[in-house]
């Protein structure tokens, strides 16, 4: 095998690993009951603790409902590491 061969091939290999990778991900979004939040700064504080969680595409809090909503990527996140960083961030999620 020569040199442009096996740079071929493990190129094709790695285009198929990432291809994989990316293929079995998917965007999903999860809307949490959150309580815990007493003024204007707390969606806002919670929003920034979920938005660190690696995957966590975007987050978007509501005072008045009390709610969360999040778009992440379920393949390098999932529910309850999103709730783990409510409650790292001082609330609590509402089952």
């Amino acid at each position: 095998m020569t040199k442009a061969m096996r740079r071929a091939a493990v190129a094709a290999l790695f285009m198929g690993l990432a291809s994989f990778s990316t293929a079995s991900a998917k965007e999903a979004n999860l809307t949490l009951r959150v309580s815990g939040w007493h003024c204007a700064i707390c969606p806002a504080k919670t929003e920034a603790a979920v938005k660190k969680v690696r995957g966590v595409q975007d987050a978007q809090a509501d005072f008045d409902k009390k709610t969360l909503a999040v778009t992440y990527d379920d393949g390098k996140t999932g529910p309850k590491k999103i709730e783990r960083a409510v409650v790292k961030a001082g609330f609590q999620v509402e089952k």
